[in-house]
């Protein structure tokens, strides 16, 4: 019984749970961003990779060879660290 007081008290009486709210709130409007540009890059790069000029096909076809032979955590590494975000700081 302890211990459901201790959850009540931490998450209930203290607020806990509107941090956690708020915090599931920025995850989906992250996720739902990032679903959207990553969209709207991969539509672009298919359309130049699809081009019958070869400026732009070559153009896509090496930003695509290189996300791909590229592992995901050196990418991810690169967007953290590529410059400052206002507000964000490590």
């Amino acid at each position: 019984m302890e211990e459901l007081t201790l959850i009540h008290r931490i998450f209930f009486a203290e607020g806990a749970w509107l941090t956690l709210g708020k915090g599931i709130l920025v995850t989906v409007e992250i996720s739902l961003l990032a679903l959207l540009l990553g969209t709207l890059l991969g539509a672009v790069l298919c359309f130049l990779r699809m081009s019958h000029y070869p400026l732009p096909s070559l153009f896509a076809r090496g930003c695509i060879s290189l996300l791909r032979g590229s592992p995901v955590l050196m990418l991810l590494m690169l967007l953290f660290w590529s410059g400052p975000m206002p507000g964000v700081s490590p």
